[in-house]
């Protein structure tokens, strides 16, 4: 992959606890997402089961804790790093949006307006490249990109290829209200998923270096 530079610097955010959520630490916490929103419709687990070993530390704030896991060599969905943070294959794969990935951002603010105007531009550009990776990877015919935080109040993006053989009736939908993502198929990056991971990744490490070239790459 190619060099990436620094994730631009943050403004102004919080690590401090948040009320209303089950702590990352906490072996007796559920998942941090899944259930449902506002509305109603169901939501992915972003975080996962969140175990890690004994000796790392965790705190409330599981998208970092995401990104240790990831640092530690323990996250076999890991993409690679990009300019503003890690891309991951998503823990939930529903079989009709199969190639579902996230950004997971590092350092983890609470909102995208906590970055500076540099790391928000960066964060998005991240996001936008990593649903040009997931297109050209499952040939999908639109990629939904998500920015939700409600369940999970830390930075993070979603990127949901969006397929042709999809019900009409669904693609008219988002994917969390056409799909349970709570129920769906856990992601194999050693098994099922392999060949996928590995097509993403191999599309997310050219478009990066390719990126390099590209005349906005010193824009941001």
């Amino acid at each position: 992959m190619g060099a990436c530079l620094e994730p631009g610097r943050l403004a102004r955010w919080s690590s401090g606890s948040r009320s209303g959520g089950a702590l990352a630490g906490d072996a007796t916490a559920a998942p941090i997402e899944g259930g449902a929103d506002r509305l109603g419709r169901a939501l992915p687990d972003v975080a996962g089961s969140l175990r890690y070993n004994a000796d790392m530390s965790t705190t409330d704030n599981p998208i970092a804790n995401r990104v240790a896991r990831i640092k530690a060599g323990d996250d076999p969905q890991s993409l690679g790093r990009l300019h503003s943070g890690y891309a991951i294959l998503a823990n939930q794969q529903p079989d009709a949006v199969r190639g579902c990935c996230m950004l997971l951002p590092d350092p983890t603010p609470a909102h995208l307006t906590d970055l500076d105007h540099a790391g928000r531009a960066q964060f998005l550009t991240d996001l936008a490249l990593l649903g040009e990776a997931v297109r050209e990877a499952t040939g999908c015919a639109r990629v939904n990109y998500l920015i939700l935080c409600n369940q999970t109040p830390w930075l993070h993006g979603h990127v949901v290829p969006r397929y042709e053989s999809e019900a009409p009736e669904k693609f008219r939908l988002d994917p969390f209200a056409a799909y349970d993502f709570p129920s769906a198929r856990q992601a194999d990056a050693s098994g099922a998923d392999r060949e996928l991971h590995g097509r993403i990744r191999s599309a997310l490490e050219r478009l990066t270096t390719a990126g390099e070239r590209r005349p906005w790459a010193d824009l941001i």
